[in-house]
Protein backbone atom coordinates (compact mmCIF):
# COMPACT_ATOMS: atom_id res chain seq x y z
CA UNK A 1 0.00 0.00 0.00
CA UNK A 2 2.69 2.26 0.69
CA UNK A 3 4.19 2.28 -2.92
CA UNK A 4 0.46 3.11 -4.50
CA UNK A 5 0.19 5.75 -2.25
CA UNK A 6 3.43 7.24 -3.68
CA UNK A 7 2.06 6.53 -7.18
CA UNK A 8 -0.83 8.03 -6.50
CA UNK A 9 0.94 11.35 -4.89
CA UNK A 10 3.45 11.43 -8.09
CA UNK A 11 -0.13 11.43 -10.49
CA UNK A 12 -1.51 14.27 -7.97
CA UNK A 13 1.70 16.72 -8.60
CA UNK A 14 1.38 15.46 -12.30
CA UNK A 15 -2.19 16.56 -12.63
CA UNK A 16 -1.65 19.89 -10.86
CA UNK A 17 0.32 21.09 -14.31
CA UNK A 18 -0.02 19.08 -17.65
CA UNK A 19 3.73 19.79 -18.36
CA UNK A 20 4.68 17.99 -16.04
CA UNK A 21 3.49 14.48 -16.84
CA UNK A 22 6.62 14.13 -18.87
CA UNK A 23 8.70 16.00 -16.13
CA UNK A 24 11.92 13.82 -14.63
CA UNK A 25 15.06 14.70 -13.51
CA UNK A 26 17.90 13.32 -10.82
CA UNK A 27 20.50 10.83 -10.70
CA UNK A 28 20.54 7.70 -12.29
CA UNK A 29 22.14 5.58 -9.34
CA UNK A 30 22.76 6.35 -5.66
CA UNK A 31 26.29 4.88 -5.87
CA UNK A 32 28.82 5.57 -9.11
CA UNK A 33 28.92 5.57 -11.67
CA UNK A 34 25.84 8.45 -11.57
CA UNK A 35 24.16 9.17 -14.14
CA UNK A 36 21.60 11.67 -15.55
CA UNK A 37 17.70 10.54 -15.00
CA UNK A 38 15.91 10.91 -18.90
CA UNK A 39 13.14 9.91 -20.31
CA UNK A 40 15.24 7.41 -22.41
CA UNK A 41 16.72 6.09 -19.36
CA UNK A 42 15.57 2.12 -19.49
CA UNK A 43 13.91 0.49 -16.70
CA UNK A 44 15.46 -3.35 -16.25
CA UNK A 45 12.45 -5.59 -14.79
CA UNK A 46 14.11 -8.62 -15.28
CA UNK A 47 11.67 -11.39 -14.94
CA UNK A 48 8.79 -9.41 -13.43
CA UNK A 49 7.93 -7.38 -16.03
CA UNK A 50 9.21 -5.43 -19.49
CA UNK A 51 12.50 -3.82 -20.24
CA UNK A 52 10.93 -0.18 -21.18
CA UNK A 53 12.24 3.31 -20.91
CA UNK A 54 11.18 5.62 -18.35
CA UNK A 55 8.73 7.87 -20.70
CA UNK A 56 6.65 4.76 -21.57
CA UNK A 57 5.60 4.44 -18.21
CA UNK A 58 5.07 8.46 -17.27
CA UNK A 59 1.53 9.05 -18.26
CA UNK A 60 -0.39 5.83 -15.85
CA UNK A 61 -3.34 6.27 -18.14
CA UNK A 62 -1.25 5.24 -21.22
CA UNK A 63 -0.32 1.27 -22.15
CA UNK A 64 1.40 -0.74 -20.65
CA UNK A 65 -0.04 1.14 -17.66
CA UNK A 66 -3.76 1.83 -18.41
CA UNK A 67 -5.22 2.98 -14.69
CA UNK A 68 -6.43 6.04 -12.78
CA UNK A 69 -7.31 7.05 -9.66
CA UNK A 70 -10.65 8.18 -8.71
Amino acid sequence: MHHANLDRIWWLWQGASPERIYEIGGPTSTSAPYGNLTLDYTLQMGNIGFTLPVRDIMDIRMEPSCYTYV
